[in-house]
């Protein structure tokens, strides 16, 4: 009797089974453009590095200076910053810098792409979370740089951004906060765009809305996740005529242990 118990209670536990997926991480380097980290010898004011620009291009210039593991364009500036210790500016969402895009009515799109280590290639059945916080920012006497920024996950050249844009109005952020803005690359549109072995990469994009003195978009906290296919589970009728006929099968041994009793 013990045995058919026991396989009751597992064919039991079979049939409810049901077990999520996890998503990992995968590595984006200098995730929060930490690095290069702004001192004296780097910043655009070097008389108070704690509070200044990082710049890596300007407009009517080539590049200026390069930050590691990413590829800045466009815009009238563009470059990474140490707030710490800032009035009126923003706090950042990891560690203390954060990257940062101006553009204007001239210089309406800047971009800063990923270029660091090779992220992997898309893999049938999986699924794929890209994860920025997005920032506002108010600059001391020229009020909020709202702007249109956007998010972008690529698979080969197919783009998967936010459904639009958003700024610190779409996303309701107080002057020195960041919100999270979150790009999915599911496996059905993997599936359906047949997107498997393309190489996934990342760009960010700040672009002219209609600022008084341009607009600015700032980002920080870069993260990748990959969730494999959930493990297959019973249909709900295979579990159901399981637990039926373990059950028949425990009625049928109580009825002939109590015939067996009652010859004895």
């Amino acid at each position: 009797m013990k045995t058919i118990i026991t396989l009751c209670a597992a064919g039991a536990a079979f049939a409810l089974l049901a077990v999520s997926a996890v998503a990992d991480p995968i590595s984006v380097a200098n995730y929060s453009f930490e690095s290069p980290v702004i001192n004296s010898a780097n910043a655009y004011d070097s008389s108070d590095p704690s509070d200044e620009q990082y710049i890596v291009s300007t407009s009517g210039a080539s590049t200026i200076a390069t930050i590691p593991d990413w590829t800045f364009a466009g815009g009238t500036a563009t470059g990474i910053q140490n707030i710490a210790g800032t009035v009126g500016s923003e706090g950042t969402a990891d560690g203390s810098q954060d990257a940062w895009l101006n553009v204007n009515s001239s210089d309406t799109t800047a971009t800063i792409t990923y270029s660091g280590p090779a992220l992997p290639d898309v893999i049938a059945g999986d699924s794929y979370e890209l994860t920025v916080a997005v920032g506002n920012r108010i600059k001391e006497g020229q009020g909020p740089e709202a702007g249109s920024d956007t998010v972008t996950l690529l698979a080969g050249s197919t783009e998967f951004s936010n459904l639009s844009p958003v700024n610190e109005t779409t996303l309701a952020l107080t002057a020195g906060s960041f919100a999270d803005v979150t790009v999915v690359l599911s496996a059905a549109t993997i599936a359906t765009d047949d997107l498997a072995g393309q190489q996934l990469g990342i760009e960010l994009t700040g672009a002219y809305d209609s600022g008084e003195y341009g607009d600015q978009a700032n980002f920080d906290n870069v993260r990748l996740t990959v969730t494999g296919p959930e493990q297959s589970v019973p249909e709900p009728g295979t579990g159901s005529m399981l637990l039926g006929g373990l059950g028949l099968l425990l009625f049928i041994f109580f009825v002939r242990y109590k015939n067996v009793r009652g010859q004895v």
